[in-house]
């Protein structure tokens, strides 16, 4: 049986990427640079900011850092009316939470992270939040996934991954991890290396899901 359960949240938990990308957007028009909506979903959609911001303009390139300050402010500022959640997941993670433990592996930060958990209600049922800052390399390497399992004492194996990106999928089976994914941002299609593929969580009896999800048979 599996012993955790490892969510991301933009995408997962709150439908954040718009605000991320409209954050994005402005953030490097103040250096007269464009990012396309599809181009976002297609390429850096799963990327830190930091390795956004290098990913366009090159590592080491000054202007890094300042766009990653001035994305934040942004992302704060329109995220500061309210990010619309996915209710499905968030009744899930409230029913997950009494079967096993719960962690976060995310490439926000964790002043977002935290702030998106607080405002749903939800930040007690999560043991271990992993953010942008504890980790170098962010998805498609597994590392997010790995440090969440090693912080929560559980070996990869015994992990089941709940995501919604095709990066994220491949970071979750690179862990070693089961892996169900979301149609919350990309087909069904680009998510084809996921175990198991779903449109919600709406009504999934955690149980029911734990047992379906042995590990061992994967």
């Amino acid at each position: 049986m599996p012993q955790a359960l490892i969510f991301d949240m933009d995408g997962v938990i709150v439908d954040s990427e718009p605000l991320h990308l409209l954050a994005t957007q402005r953030a490097l028009q103040l250096i007269g640079r464009d990012l396309s909506e599809e181009e976002y979903y297609r390429r850096y959609v799963a990327l830190t900011d930091r390795e956004l911001f290098e990913a366009l303009l090159g590592k080491g390139d000054p202007q890094v850092e300042p766009l990653m300050v001035e994305k934040q402010r942004l992302y704060q500022e329109l995220a500061a009316s309210g990010v619309r959640p996915y209710p499905a997941t968030v009744a899930f993670i409230k029913r997950a939470q009494e079967v096993l433990p719960l962690a976060i592996a995310t490439g926000a930060t964790r002043e977002e992270a935290e702030e998106a958990l607080q405002r749903l209600g939800i930040r007690d049922a999560f043991r271990i939040v992993v953010s942008a800052e504890d980790y170098e390399r962010g998805k498609p390497d597994p590392a997010p996934y790995l440090l969440a399992a090693h912080r929560l004492g559980v070996l990869p194996s015994r992990c089941v991954v709940i995501e919604d990106s095709k990066e994220g999928v491949r970071a979750a089976k690179a862990a070693g991890m089961v892996c169900l994914a979301l149609t919350h941002t990309h087909a069904k299609a680009e998510l084809a290396h996921a175990d198991l593929v779903l449109e919600t969580l709406d009504g999934l009896d955690p149980k029911a899901l734990f047992i379906r999800f042995d590990p061992g048979d994967f």
